[in-house]
Order: C-alpha cells, then sequence, then structure tokens
C-alpha cells in the first residue's frame, strides 16, 4: 500500500512543523503507514468496547 504524493506532502509540512524534522519522501511513507497502522488499531479496540457496552 503507498500513501498518494499529495497526502506524502502534506504529512511531510505537519512532521516538520510539529517535530521540526524533514522527512524524505521514503520515510515520510513509512512513517504515514505506521500512523495509520495504529489509527487501525484503536479503531478496532474502541469498536470492540463499544459493541460490550
Amino acid at each position: 500500500m503507498r500513501i498518494p504524493n499529495a497526502n506524502i506532502e502534506e504529512f511531510q509540512k505537519l512532521y516538520k512543523k510539529h517535530f521540526g524534522v524533514a522527512l524524505s519522501s521514503e520515510e515520510a511513507q513509512k512513517q504515514g503507514l505506521a500512523v495509520m497502522r495504529l489509527v487501525a488499531i484503536v479503531m478496532e479496540q474502541n469498536n470492540g468496547k463499544l459493541e460490550n457496552k
């Protein structure tokens, strides 16, 4: 899976703004995918909690 270039560029801008570090496109892809995986895990956990209420 690859994140579209426009989204990677936005991620790079946000990362630099918040952390002061410029990411290469390749590193931004890796970090962006890691964030997406983390969000998916959190969402799965929250959905399970909501279903159990």
